[in-house]
């Protein structure tokens, strides 16, 4: 197939761009032809407030460069990673008109709550999925700032009255079991979310004998849960210690 690649890269590059990269070789690893259309968020300091926001709602620059990549390219596919902010919503409309089907992978929670992890505060919560998107600007969900949630909830609310989930999207994946159950309530369509975890290529298999505890790779920061390894970490400890008296 010919597989055209979506992804807008974080500042700091993090887990869902090597997940990008990853899928990519495996494509081409499989005799794929594959294109990978990429936008930075580098970009965002050459751009005042009100174009940073008016391209996080349709970016003319995407719409264009999808254009050509399709006279050279051709895709039978488009398959979305993150698209927030540059990208914007502005590369569904361009598939719908050049009738390319899309697979839209799910990161995070952004498309059904604007801070994207399920976090305020620094605390789990999900009051706000599903709900009608005042809730979350009243709450400023998104950096604790009223404008740039109410700019991120005026997005996602234009996209889901447009047909966007129902009419520009043929499937989304999702990581887990949780993730699927979290996107439906969160409204969407529970026949087009699919469940695909993430991969780590290996050329061993591992050797699980003999060995005990756990190995933690990620960022060091609250969202990833790492006061919830510490406590675990504590807590074992004091079992054991306790086992020893």
């Amino acid at each position: 197939m010919k597989i055209l690649v979506a992804h807008n890269r974080y500042l700091y590059r993090g887990g869902e761009d090597t997940v990008v990269d990853a899928e990519v070789n495996l494509l081409r690893q499989h005799g794929h032809q594959v294109w990978v259309y990429s936008r930075d968020n580098a970009e965002i300091q050459y751009l005042t407030p009100f174009e940073a926001a008016k391209t996080s709602l349709w970016s003319r620059q995407t719409a264009q460069e999808l254009q050509k990549i399709h006279q050279q390219f051709s895709p039978d596919l488009i398959h979305a990673h993150n698209t927030f902010p540059l990208i914007s919503p502005s590369i569904y409309g361009v598939a719908q008109k050049l009738r390319i089907p899309v697979v839209q992978t799910l990161h995070n929670f952004r498309l059904v709550y604007p801070q994207a992890m399920l976090l305020r505060e620094g605390k789990h919560w999900e009051a706000c999925v599903g709900k009608l998107p005042w809730r979350v600007v009243i709450h400023q969900c998104y950096r604790q700032s009223l404008s740039q949630t109410a700019l991120t909830s005026t997005m996602l609310t234009l996209q889901r009255l447009k047909g966007v989930w129902d009419k520009q999207i043929s499937l989304f994946i999702v990581l887990n079991q949780l993730c699927r159950e979290i996107f439906a309530r969160g409204g969407l369509p529970m026949d087009k979310l699919r469940i695909k975890p993430n991969f780590v290529e290996s050329h061993r298999e591992p050797q699980w004998q003999h060995r005990r505890g756990g190995l933690f790779i990620g960022r060091l920061s609250a969202e990833k849960g790492i006061d919830v390894l510490d406590s675990c970490d504590r807590c074992l400890l004091q079992r054991a210690t306790a086992g020893l008296g």
